[in-house]
């Protein structure tokens, strides 16, 4: 059996890993590493990266770090604009004297003739 953990929630993964484990040891599987299970040690399995493999690494890292904040800031934007935008509707149409000022606006708009 092979767990791979894709993130998210896990509590009802672990909490059910105890019953799965002790069902399967009770039929008689035994649990071991990959290391173990193909006959490496594990110095052998995680080989140390290089000076360019960890640089590569770290500027994968800062890329899509910055991708997150750059997609946080952009979604910050749009949700300030529409906050902003339903803000200015409601004053427009519940503020009093917001009428006459929008009427003395438009009256403004109307070109003057002689």
């Amino acid at each position: 059996m092979l767990l791979h953990d894709g993130g998210g929630e896990r509590a009802q993964t672990v909490a059910a890993l105890p019953l799965i484990i002790d069902q399967m040891r009770a039929q008689g599987y035994e649990f071991v590493s990959v290391s173990d299970l193909i006959g490496k040690t594990r110095a052998d399995v995680m080989v140390p990266l290089s000076f360019r493999e960890r640089l590569s690494a770290h500027a994968d890292g800062f890329i899509f770090a910055m991708f997150q904040w750059l997609r946080f800031g952009i979604a910050t934007v749009f949700i300030l604009g529409i906050i902003l935008v339903s803000c200015r509707a409601m004053i427009i149409e519940f503020w009093p004297s917001s009428r006459s000022c929008v009427l003395i606006t438009t009256s403004c708009l109307i070109p003057f003739r002689r």
